[in-house]
């Protein structure tokens, strides 16, 4: 309590920049995964439902009592339930959710850096850290709240000083999202005595992820990429890295999810973003030389955190700006250290004007479906998410034919998936081909068991 009554006024500055930022997003629509994960997802309108969140994946398999899926996000899950249970299917409260979270998160980061910096310094890189648009997808699109849990679980573990309670916050952020296994890591770094309860808690997830769900710590991943060998996803790390350094700095590649990889050396695409990440590790590496402790949490965090999203273990996409939320906290804590210049408190405040406006520019896009994926279709080409995206929304409002474009080239770009399939089943049956809309659902069923697709399937069978 002291600690607020000495720090309320930065807490109030953190509530308002975070008001004056975010505010337009709470009246933005569900989006993407919202859907299936939210409106569509039967189970979460109940959360009477709860065993299945935890026995279970993120996904609605139709008919069925259970969810599916790779994911084992349950708390996550029953998160959403308890917002739909009270107050049904408006996305306004989950965008409002979004943001408390985001807004009690930067206030963790606050309190953790409060005690290496001075206030003024601790504030400015809590505001940055708020307003940073790079990962402002994490209020914007109600499906990633399980970064916003794992973090926030994470952090209070990462400051809790109570042996139980580090437990108990450690295996919420895993049941919240798998990269709570950074603060699983690190707690003991903080507290060597946190040893037992961060082996403890790993033990309680594997049970409940293995066991009560059985649900493998390998996933199947449509990211072509993530199917690719090891060599490849090898090649790909120098890009990857540098697509976040690049908007960390300058923001203008901020579409969520993107599906691209390369698969040839050239100057471009490896050596050039080899050279200057390589060049911005050695910058990081040359405090170490000091071994304060201080420091070395600081870098394992971010290492370890933007490791874990580099494609070293195959994901579902690419990049995507909220898998930089955590490692932001690693490279702040790193900057903090290591800028003494008495100007740091001058560009902080720069930086998070252009930051928030930015962010608050960014979240007209979010405003639906059809506003965000036809600007970011304009800036990431051929990536069969978006194209199949953009077809759901141009379908909903009548382009029956500009629609059914986007499925084919979904198809086109992904073959391998299934709801890109059954879309285009959809706009063919329109069309009035019955014969060939059945075998895209056929095709659709084959690649991934999609129960819409059996749904439309079945359908048509039942009238032959």
């Amino acid at each position: 309590m002291s600690w607020l009554k000495n720090n309320y006024l930065q807490i109030i500055l953190i509530l308002f920049l975070a008001i004056l930022v975010f505010s337009k997003s709470l009246s933005n629509s569900f989006v993407w995964d919202d859907e299936e994960q939210i409106v569509n997802n039967v189970l979460v309108h109940s959360v009477a439902n709860w065993k299945a969140f935890f026995t279970g994946g993120a996904f609605y398999a139709g008919n069925s009592q259970e969810l599916v899926g790779t994911y084992y996000r349950p708390l996550m899950t029953l998160s959403f339930s308890v917002i739909y249970t009270i107050f049904g299917d408006d996305p306004f409260y989950f965008h409002l959710f979004s943001l408390i979270i985001h807004f009690l998160n930067t206030v963790l980061v606050l309190v953790l850096f409060n005690r290496y910096f001075d206030k003024t310094k601790a504030l400015l890189l809590s505001l940055i850290f708020l307003t940073h648009p790079l990962y402002s997808e994490v209020v914007f699109y109600a499906a990633n709240f399980q970064d916003l849990l794992f973090f926030f679980f994470g952090m209070l573990a990462l400051l809790s000083k109570n042996l139980i309670v580090t437990f108990f916050f450690l295996l919420l952020g895993l049941l919240s999202k798998e990269t709570a296994i950074v603060f699983v890591l690190l707690s003991p770094i903080l507290n060597k005595f946190k040893v037992l309860p961060s082996i403890f808690a790993v033990l309680a997830y594997l049970y409940m992820r293995l066991v009560v769900s059985d649900i493998s710590l390998i996933g199947t991943e449509i990211n072509p990429l993530a199917s690719q060998n090891f060599d490849i996803r090898l090649i790909n790390i120098p890009k990857i890295v540098f697509y976040y350094l690049q908007n960390l700095i300058y923001p203008a590649n901020l579409v969520p999810n993107q599906h691209w990889y390369i698969t040839n050396i050239n100057f471009a695409d490896f050596w050039l973003p080899l050279i200057i990440v390589f060049t911005f590790s050695c910058l990081l590496l040359i405090p170490l030389f000091k071994r304060t402790k201080n420091y070395l949490l600081y870098f394992l965090i971010f290492i370890i955190s933007l490791g874990l999203h580099s494609q070293i273990f195959p994901l579902d996409v690419t990049v995507t700006g909220r898998w930089f939320y955590l490692p932001m906290l690693g490279l702040l804590g790193i900057v903090g250290l290591a800028i003494k210049s008495k100007y740091f408190n001058y560009l902080a405040g720069v930086l998070i004007l252009v930051f928030s406006m930015v962010t608050l520019e960014r979240s007209y896009d979010w405003r639906n479906g059809l506003t965000l994926y036809a600007h970011d279709i304009k800036i990431v080409k051929d990536d069969f998410n978006i194209e199949n995206n953009l077809g759901v929304e141009l379908y909903r409002i009548g382009k029956i034919e500009e629609a059914h474009i986007h499925f084919q080239k979904s198809v086109d770009l992904a073959p391998f998936w299934w709801t890109n399939w059954n879309n285009l089943g959809v706009t063919t049956e329109y069309y009035g081909n019955t014969e060939k809309a059945t075998g895209y659902y056929k095709k659709a069923i084959d690649n991934g068991g999609y129960y819409l697709a059996v749904q439309n399937y079945e359908r048509i069978m039942k009238k032959n």
